[in-house]
């Protein structure tokens, strides 16, 4: 019987044991066939799809979303106005994400503007993640 193990798997896509054996649980990946020993066997589309999940986590993606994406990528002649519904809300989601933290950047920075004496007691953001600051 040939196929890949779970090990080779892993090297082949970066991704964790642990992570693919995740997946499977989930049904983002199908339950590979066995060995006469018991072991998993993948074939070359696991490969391609778990490279598709990774590359779909790289971008943020839910595993929700991950499910819908690749439900509609098996049915290639469907539209893909659900696809572009999960890239547009995905996209929303990073430039709200991008706002936050520039607001981070920007609260941080003014805190290391202050001159805090060298002393903790005069730390800048000791002061403001104390539990006696109130918002």
């Amino acid at each position: 019987m040939t196929g890949y193990s779970i090990g080779q798997l892993a090297a082949r896509t970066g991704a964790k044991v642990v992570t693919i054996r995740y997946y499977e649980k989930i049904e983002l990946l199908e339950a590979p066939r066995r060995s006469r020993g018991g072991h998993r066997l993948y074939d070359g589309q696991a490969i391609t799809r778990l490279n598709f999940i990774r590359r779909s986590r790289k971008l943020g993606l839910s595993l929700e979303a991950i499910a819908d994406l690749l439900r509609l990528a098996e049915t290639p002649d469907s539209p893909c106005d659900n696809a572009d519904r999960i890239a547009k809300s995905q996209l929303r989601d990073i430039r709200t994400r991008m706002r936050e933290l520039r607001a981070m950047e920007r609260a941080l920075s003014r805190i290391l503007e202050e001159p805090c004496g060298g002393r903790a007691r005069d730390c800048g953001i000791l002061g403001i993640l104390s539990p006696e600051q109130t918002n």
